[in-house]
């Protein structure tokens, strides 16, 4: 079957015999090839040595190793690592002379999201802990990576169903719970920061606006700004009655975009039955 003729990684060993006191011969037998492309995996033997192999012609004639020959499937006994999301610094708010503030709001997020590690909730971004560069300096959060936003599903009246939407409420209530019991708030508690797990448990994610309560912030406390453009209140400190009321309003605007679906579908099955 053979490779491409230009594989992304190529490894050649020259094998040599050994006889039967251990010695190895004078010269090697054969040179063994890896060809490793993609999700691809290509072996053979030549004969030439390392330096003397044509690799076009040879990565052709090379051929594929099975990935069940390679990689297991998961055993029953063992967790399955979740896909992994890597948080970086937002570089778009670099100005050269300006103070350190990416590198100290970031540090902040690094020590939010480790809190919420050592202390974790089911409803909570998972972290896995940070990504060090050469320099030791970090450079990424390991979190959890959920696929399905909020946004996503709240126009369908179907498959995001009034009782659904009220788990939902009751997920992130329990996360904030838990921050709240920790002596933390999250202070934007809205649509874009909660996704769902595959199993359909909702999680409040981006901890970035997560502080002490008590504590000033620069990011988040703007209430109910997400909904009409407009803060109904600015909250400086973080705080845990900031959550309470965003957890209200988001569950009016959840009851309210499903009472509207649900209008607008009675509507085109009215408009098409008077069609037919």
């Amino acid at each position: 079957m053979g490779c491409s003729t230009n594989p992304q990684q190529a490894f050649f060993a020259e094998v040599w015999k050994v006889n039967k006191q251990g010695a190895a011969w004078p010269f090697p037998s054969h040179t063994a090839i890896l060809s490793v492309e993609a999700s691809q995996t290509d072996t053979g033997d030549e004969l030439a040595r390392g330096k003397d192999i044509d690799g076009p012609i040879t990565f052709k004639k090379l051929s594929l190793i099975p990935r069940e020959k390679v990689y297991p499937l998961v055993p029953s006994v063992c967790d399955r690592v979740p896909e992994i999301y890597v948080r970086t610094p937002d570089l778009s708010l670099y100005k050269p002379g300006a103070e350190d503030t990416i590198a100290r709001d970031f540090a902040h997020e690094v020590i939010m999201y480790d809190e919420i590690r050592r202390k974790p909730h089911p409803n909570l971004a998972q972290s896995f802990g940070f990504i060090l560069g050469n320099d030791d300096l970090i450079t990424g959060i390991a979190v959890a990576k959920y696929k399905t936003p909020l946004i996503a599903r709240v126009d369908d009246p179907i498959s995001f169903t009034l009782e659904q939407r009220s788990n939902c409420i009751a997920d992130i209530q329990a996360a904030l719970n838990h921050l709240h019991k920790n002596q933390l708030a999250h202070n934007d508690v809205t649509p874009k920061n909660i996704m769902f797990t595959d199993k359909g448990e909702a999680v409040l994610v981006n901890l970035r606006t997560c502080a002490f309560q008590g504590d000033p912030i620069t990011e988040g406390g703007r209430l109910g700004e997400w909904w009409n453009g407009t803060p109904m209140r600015i909250y400086e400190e973080s705080s845990a009655e900031c959550d309470d009321k965003a957890l209200e309003l988001l569950s009016a605007w959840l009851k309210g975009k499903f009472d509207m679906a649900r209008a607008l579908s009675d509507v085109r099955f009215e408009s098409m039955r008077l069609s037919r």
